[in-house]
């Protein structure tokens, strides 16, 4: 006679792992994804890598959708799209912080020869 109740005995045969091939691409847009929010104080590389996150993400989703029982890592090509996304609007921010700081800032102390910006920022009338 079992001391514990059928419900608290182990199970003989430990969890198979899933035997389906992992989707293509959603790592490559999920580290794309990540790398884009680490460099997006750098908002030329942090634009880029967030770019191709999302394509490499939407990629990995529209081959999900053609063979939904064929592949697993759906929830990683989600999550690339996802940080793909804000690491893209993140760039976007700097970016337009950078320009904000060149050429309202900056601009003034700089000597750069630029007469033709005098009459695009100080001079509109003319």
């Amino acid at each position: 006679m079992d001391e514990y109740p059928q419900e608290y005995q182990q199970q003989t045969t430990p969890p198979q792992a899933d035997p389906r091939p992992l989707l293509p691409k959603a790592v490559t847009g999920m580290v794309l994804g990540i790398c884009s929010l680490v460099n997006g104080s750098t908002p030329l590389s942090g634009l880029v890598l967030a770019i191709i996150g999302l394509v490499k993400s939407r990629e990995a989703l529209e081959i999900e959708d053609e063979y939904p029982a064929y592949y697993k890592g759906r929830e990683m090509a989600i999550a690339g799209k996802i940080t793909s996304t804000v690491g893209l609007i993140v760039g976007i921010f700097y970016f337009i912080f950078y320009a904000f700081y060149f050429f309202i800032i900056l601009y003034p102390f700089l000597d750069l020869g630029w007469e033709w910006l005098d009459y695009l920022i100080l001079d509109s009338e003319i």
